[in-house]
C-alpha cells in the first residue's frame, strides 16, 4: 500500500517542492536544499533515487482524500509539512553530531554547522510562505487554521527537541517523560499532518484524524527507537546499534535501564566500546525490551484505528488509512 501511495502522491507533491527551492538563491544554497531532500549529490550531480519516506505529506493528501476532498488542491499543505520535516532533520543533525543520513553525510557534515543552520531556517521559511499557495482554492479563514495547524506542531516539534537535548544529561528518564517527549518531536507532525488535511476537506472530524495521526506517530517513533538498536545499516542508513552508541533515552533502553543493572551501568559509563555495545544490546535482548517496545508500538497503531473507525470516509482513500498503522508497524526503515 506504501507503494500505492507513492506512485498516487509522489510525482505531483515532488514537482511543486522543487519549485519551491528552485526559487532560492545564491546557488549553493539551493544546491544545499536539493542534497537535504536527496534530490543531488554534493555536486549538483542529480541523484537517481529520491531519499526519505515522504509518509508525513503522503498522510495528508490520504487524509484529505479519505475526508472526501480534493487532493491535488492540497499539495502546497503537504509541501509545507515535509519542508517543515526536514528542516527539523537537518537541525537534529547538527545539535546530535550525526554525520549520515540515508546513507550518505548530513548536510552540516559535507559542508559545516553554520551553513546548514541556515539551510535548515531556510526550509522553515519556505514551509510558511508556501501555505499561500493554498489561496488558490481555499478561503482566508481555512488558509489560516492550517497555518495555525502547522504552527502549533512547530511549537511542539520544538518542544520535544528540547527535551531530547535535556535527557541526554539526566541520568534517568522514565516512561511518561519519554511518552512526552515523542509527543512532541515525533507525533506532533503526524497529528497535524492528519489534521490539515482532513480541515481542507472540510470534514467536521478533523479533530479524530489529528488523534488519528498522533497515535500513529507515536507507534512510528517506537519503531525508529526499535530500528536505533536491531536495524540494519543498509537499510536504515545509520550505523547498527546507535541509540546505544549514543545513550539515546529509546524506550527499549528505558526498558533496560529499569530491568538490567548491568545495562544501567553501561549506559550510564561514558562513552562505550563495541564490545560495551554488543553486551548491552545482549542485556537488552534477554529483558525483553524489544518485545516489551514493540507490544507499546501495536498498541498505539490500535489507538490510532479506534480513532477514526466511526468517521464517515471515501471508501478507497479510507481504507487505505485503516491498513497505515499495520503496514508501519514492523518496517525495516
Amino acid at each position: 500500500m506504501l507503494s500505492e501511495l507513492q506512485q498516487r502522491y509522489a510525482t505531483p507533491l515532488d514537482e511543486f517542492l522543487r519549485g519551491v527551492v528552485s526559487e532560492i538563491h545564491p546557488t549553493e544554497l539551493n544546491l544545499m536544499q536539493g542534497y537535504a531532500f536527496g534530490w543531488v549529490d554534493e555536486t549538483g550531480k542529480a541523484m537517481r533515487h529520491m531519499s526519505g519516506k515522504r509518509l508525513r505529506p503522503y498522510l495528508l493528501l490520504l487524509c484529505c482524500e479519505a475526508a472526501g476532498g480534493n487532493w491535488q488542491q492540497a499539495i502546497p499543505a503537504a509541501a509545507a509539512v515535509e519542508l517543515l520535516h526536514n528542516f527539523s532533520l537537518v537541525h537534529d543533525d547538527i545539535q546530535d553530531q550525526s554525520i549520515m543520513r540515508h546513507n550518505r553525510p548530513s548536510v552540516w557534515a559535507r559542508w559545516d554547522q553554520a551553513k546548514a543552520i541556515n539551510v535548515g531556517d531556510s526550509l522553515l521559511g519556505l514551509a510558511f510562505h508556501t501555505l499561500h499557495a493554498l489561496r488558490e482554492s481555499f478561503s482566508a479563514e481555512t488558509v489560516l487554521a492550517v497555518w495555525h495547524d502547522l504552527n502549533v506542531a512547530l511549537r511542539e516539534l520544538t518542544r520535544g527537541q528540547h527535551l531530547d537535548l535535556q535527557f541526554e544529561n539526566q541520568p534517568t528518564v522514565d516512561e511518561d517523560e519519554y511518552r512526552s517527549m515523542i509527543e512532541g518531536k515525533t507525533a506532533a507532525l503526524f497529528a497535524a499532518s492528519a489534521k490539515m488535511g482532513a480541515r481542507l476537506a472540510h470534514h467536521p472530524g478533523y479533530d479524530r484524524f489529528a488523534e488519528y495521526g498522533r497515535h500513529l506517530g507515536l507507534a512510528f517513533q517506537i519503531r525508529d527507537d526499535i530500528l536505533g538498536i536491531w536495524g540494519k545499516r543498509e537499510t536504515t542508513g545509520k550505523s547498527a546499534a546507535d541509540d546505544i552508541r549514543n545513550q539515546k533515552k529509546s524506550l527499549p533502553n528505558i526498558r533496560g535501564m529499569q530491568r538490567e543493572p548491568e545495562f544501567a551501568r553501561l549506559f550510564e559509563g561514558g562513552k562505550l566500546s563495541d564490545a560495551q555495545v554488543e553486551r548491552a544490546r545482549s542485556l537488552l535482548n534477554r529483558c525483553a525490551a524489544r518485545s516489551y517496545a514493540e507490544a507499546v508500538e501495536e498498541q498505539f497503531g490500535n489507538a490510532a484505528i479506534q480513532a477514526i473507525s466511526s468517521l464517515n470516509m471515501e471508501p478507497v482513500a479510507g481504507g487505505w488509512l485503516k491498513e497505515l498503522p499495520a503496514q508501519l508497524l514492523g518496517r525495516t526503515i
